[in-house]
């Protein structure tokens, strides 16, 4: 079933892309924060219902500096819709700093051989718990999975700010005001949700050494 959910999500994610015009450029990041939460979800499949260590040797670990930047897309997304501006300002970028350090954490990792990818794949197969012991530069890979929630938390309640501060005191009167703060906060609600249960389950897996939950 997560298969077909992870497959329908990316169909979803390329139809958004391929839909995109000038107008409505904004649209780059959501497409961003729906294609990444469904690659997620893809390596998830690969490391626990799979059963192929190519698959694991592929997806896991490789990706996860992009699992970071799901906050800041979404916080990107959310503000340009509230503004209808998409543009990055250069500060923006330094949003992207977590993923940056990630990506040089997970060096190793990425440069050693398929082969050994392959290998860790077997391990995964054999006992979930290794993996957490990918090779790494300075952060431990429990660090990396709490950090995921963690950081979307944090971005959730900024884009909530962003609403409380921009329908303060404009009250979304016409249709199309009214269709943007409806379909705005249907999305960070439900992020909240995704990214709070995440959070639990994370922190529950760790403690009871479960980590197919």
């Amino acid at each position: 079933m997560l298969l077909y959910i992870t497959i329908l999500g990316f169909i979803v994610s390329f139809l958004l892309l391929i839909n995109i015009k000038e107008s409505n450029r904004v649209n780059l990041f959501l497409f961003g924060f729906f294609f990444i939460n469904n690659l997620y979800c893809l390596a998830h499949y690969a490391t626990i219902y799979s059963g192929s260590k190519t698959m694991i040797a592929i997806l896991l670990v490789n990706f996860t500096p992009l699992f970071l930047i799901v906050g800041p897309v979404l916080y990107f997304y959310v503000r340009g819709v509230l503004r209808d501006d998409y543009r990055l300002s250069k500060t923006d970028w330094l949003h992207f700093i977590p993923a940056f350090i990630l990506l040089i954490n997970i060096i190793p990792h990425l440069f050693s051989s398929f082969e050994y990818k392959l290998s860790f794949g077997e391990r995964v197969l054999s006992n979930p718990t290794e993996i957490l012991k990918n090779k790494n530069l300075f952060v431990p890979s429990v660090f990396n999975f709490l950090l995921r929630p963690i950081i979307g938390l944090i971005y959730v309640a900024i884009c909530i700010r962003l609403m409380y501060l921009k329908f303060k005191y404009e009250k979304p009167e016409n249709k199309q005001a009214r269709l943007i703060y409806t379909w705005v906060s249907f999305l960070i609600f439900n992020t909240l949700l995704v990214y709070a249960s995440f959070l639990v389950f994370t922190v529950f897996s760790f403690q009871t050494l479960d980590y197919k939950i």
